[in-house]
């Protein structure tokens, strides 16, 4: 194998690992975890009560009633550090039409893991702009 042509990235490499020791010295909690699809997610409960921003989606893109969860992060240096847990099932895709249903007091995880309540709100309003609305066989949508 030449070096030649991987030597830039393997720099980048070198400069991304030193970076997250450095951040791990202050965030001493600092874990990573994969996904089943291989995505790496560093996480630590201690940025739980920092965790402003979300991603939400479906656990699966072709169950029709695939869990619905989110990932509450804290951007710190430049990175997406996510609470722990990483991801929080809160409801479920509507397998008879579109949108999604929420699971019963989904906040309340959130709330117990010490996850903002701006961001829980961000949560609902998630839900309020994606109800599940049934249609039926010969509907159009």
């Amino acid at each position: 194998m030449k070096i030649k042509p991987w030597r830039e990235t393997l720099q980048e490499e070198i400069v991304d690992r030193q970076e997250l020791l450095d951040l791990g010295t202050r965030i001493e909690d600092l874990d990573w975890s994969n996904d089943r699809w291989n995505n790496k997610y560093w996480y630590s409960k201690s940025v739980n009560s920092l965790c402003t921003d979300i991603e939400i989606s479906h656990s699966c893109g072709c169950c029709r009633d695939s869990r619905l969860q989110v990932r509450p992060y804290a951007i710190i240096d430049g990175r997406r550090i996510f609470s722990d847990p990483v991801v929080f099932g809160i409801g479920e895709k509507n397998e008879c039409g579109i949108g999604d249903r929420p699971d019963s007091n989904w906040f309340m995880k959130l709330r117990e893991s010490k996850i903002p309540e701006n961001t829980i709100i961000k949560i609902g309003k998630y839900f309020d702009d994606n109800p599940p609305i049934d249609i039926e066989d010969d509907d159009e949508y």
